[in-house]
């Protein structure tokens, strides 16, 4: 079997869909659904790269996202592939956009969204950009080496659209809201503060000044009254 987030595939014959062979691209390379036999060593990866097939990431169990080159009969005929299958829009997306909808803060007032949008690794800045700007708008580009993560402003009619592209892995809601957890601190008791406040303890802070250099809200109501902002000196 294979587990996606999406569904879990029981592969009953080794090509899934006779349309397979027109999925890759007579230009270019195809991001496919390869399972195998076992779990090629890294010699193996090596050798089935070079062969035209570049495995990016590992699917439970024993599948691989593949970027492909060589026609998919010749995959076929491999004794070591058990399966082959295209990547489907709803493999692309977050599945609780499938079920829920978009996340309500990611959606905009003028009835835009946001989204984080995760390209494969073998898909060039450049070529994701012009992707990005078929349907809407970049956000910020990647922050972080080797992973391909754009913020995007599309409208949510094209996000089908963007599902639809070979290159996209992934998309999901944008960014989720920074909340502050300060006042959970208390809750939960994780800084023991009502502990050492009671008896036999009573430490009540006096003649105890702390600093500290935060760029957060300074007007938070856990800290109200208790510290001096420097920020204005």
């Amino acid at each position: 079997r294979i587990l996606l987030k999406s569904r879990t595939i029981i592969p009953i014959k080794k090509l899934a869909r006779i349309d397979l062979e027109s999925a890759v691209d007579k230009e270019g390379e195809t991001h496919i659904i390869i399972q195998f036999n076992h779990i090629p060593t890294t010699a193996e990866k090596a050798q089935l790269k070079s062969a035209g097939v570049n495995l990016l990431f590992h699917i439970p169990e024993k599948a691989w996202v593949a970027s492909v080159s060589v026609p998919i009969s010749t995959l076929e005929k491999r004794n070591d592939v058990t399966y082959i299958d295209r990547l489907l829009p709803t493999d692309r997306i977050e599945p609780s956009i499938l079920s829920h909808g978009l996340a309500e803060w990611s959606k905009n007032s003028d009835g835009t969204a946001t989204l984080t949008v995760l390209f494969f690794d073998d898909v060039s800045q450049t070529d994701a950009r012009k992707i990005i700007e078929k349907y809407g708008t970049v956000l910020s580009e990647p922050a972080y080496k080797g992973r391909n993560l754009w913020t995007v402003k599309s409208s949510e009619a094209k996000i089908q659209n963007l599902l639809s592209e070979d290159s996209v892995a992934y998309v999901e809601n944008g960014p989720a809201p920074k909340v502050p957890l300060i006042n959970r601190s208390r809750l939960s008791n994780a800084t023991a503060v009502d502990t050492v406040q009671a008896a036999p303890y009573n430490l009540d802070g006096t003649n105890i000044v702390i600093a500290m250099d935060d760029l957060g809200d300074v007007s938070h109501i856990d800290l109200s009254g208790r510290i001096t902002d420097l920020s204005s000196l």
